[in-house]
């Protein structure tokens, strides 16, 4: 991160059902920079679809991580789970549906 800062979260959303303005908040509050990096895993549609409207911030799943995105974004924020997978290599990529 160019801000050499990497933070963490329990979730991108503090709402059970995907929300914009719960993550946005969240982002006000702990990734102050520009350009935020949302990690999360492919099972947290939630966060996904919380995080993918915010003009300032990306969201990639754990097991897409890679250096670049790191690199240009200001800030990066793992969710608790993408960490874990994160540390530990069991990275599990999503399967992309049928058509996409």
């Amino acid at each position: 991160a160019r801000a050499s800062r990497i933070t963490g979260a329990t979730a991108c959303s503090a709402a059970e059902a995907p929300s914009t303005k719960s993550a946005e908040a969240l982002f006000t509050a702990i990734a102050p920079g520009r350009g935020v990096l949302a990690v999360v895993t492919a099972a947290d549609v939630t966060a996904s679809k919380s995080v993918r409207n915010l003009a300032t911030a990306q969201v990639i799943e754990v097991g897409q991580l890679n250096a670049y995105d790191v690199l240009v974004a200001d800030d990066v924020v793992f969710t608790a789970d993408a960490f874990d997978q994160f540390l530990t290599g069991n990275l599990v990529v999503a399967e992309a549906a049928e058509g996409e």
